[in-house]
């Protein structure tokens, strides 16, 4: 029996920022940008946990009057459970492409769509990947509530070309709590929404605070639903630097952590 593990990504946070400023609370912006980020998951039922390190940068780019962002990361991964030992090794690749739609609605300030990528390059043998591709059309909305309160509703289609595809939070794949992989059907598709609600704050140590209901369904297999929160906060240290941490648990349904932790320095040089 081979534990499937989590490589963890925020995709909510991880291309965060606004058009015209440098607001890491906000994923509707194409500026240039450098993430730091460590990750640490605990698995579930304690049978190990995994760290992961990566620098991911985020490079805009123009075709004629429409803005796009691209993203890539590789992680350096740490990877200790019971079932496979403790290894170290460079994760599985994750490609992004991102396309900003500016609106002229004060209520629905953007459209996000954008395709995500997993390539298995990490070692599944080891702990350190997932051992199938997965991919991932998403739609992002920009929902300004309030002066200091806006919604980003996350819409994501996953598609993975093998069953086993260890869990990776934002892409609707499930783990049966007993590590046991369903091997039947020959892919994975599922489906995830996420509910980023984001609150700025006034004269206090921290910038902002979000909140995200994420919910999946998957639609092959019997490994069924997952329900987990997140919640992230940010603290801009200077004009350029700001730090984010980042905490998640699920709630409900099939799991392959008991909690995850990140925190990552977002840099904008411009």
């Amino acid at each position: 029996m081979l534990r499937r593990l989590s490589l963890v990504c925020f995709c909510c946070v991880a291309f965060m920022g606004v058009a015209t400023a440098q607001d890491p609370s906000d994923p509707t912006q194409v500026n240039f940008h450098v993430m730091q980020e460590w990750e640490w998951n605990q698995l579930s039922q304690r049978q190990g946990d995994t760290v992961a390190y990566k620098v991911s940068p985020f490079i805009p780019f123009k075709i004629g009057e429409q803005s796009l962002l691209f993203n890539f990361e590789v992680p350096l991964t740490y990877a200790g459970t019971d079932v496979l030992g403790d290894h170290t090794g460079l994760g599985d690749t994750r490609l992004k492409l991102f396309w900003l739609i500016g609106t002229q609605s004060e209520f629905v300030r953007a459209v996000v769509p954008s395709f995500d990528a997993i390539a298995p390059t990490g070692d599944e043998n080891k702990g350190l990947g997932g051992g199938s591709w997965i991919l991932m059309p998403n739609m992002v909305f920009a929902l300004q509530m309030a002066e200091n309160f806006s919604i980003y509703p996350f819409f994501r289609y996953v598609h993975s070309d093998a069953p086993r595809s260890f869990l990776v939070p934002d892409s609707g794949i499930p783990v049966p709590p007993d590590g046991q992989v369903d091997q039947s059907p020959s892919d994975t598709r599922a489906f995830n929404m996420e509910v980023m609600m984001t609150f700025g704050l006034q004269d206090a140590v921290i910038d902002w605070v979000s909140v995200t209901p994420d919910y999946f369904q998957n639609f092959t297999g019997d490994r069924g639903h997952t329900f987990q929160m997140k919640y992230d906060t940010g603290v801009a240290l200077s004009e350029q630097l700001f730090l984010i941490t980042k905490f998640w648990h699920p709630v409900s349904g099939d799991v392959a952590n008991d909690f995850s932790f990140g925190l990552s320095l977002d840099w904008y040089p411009q």
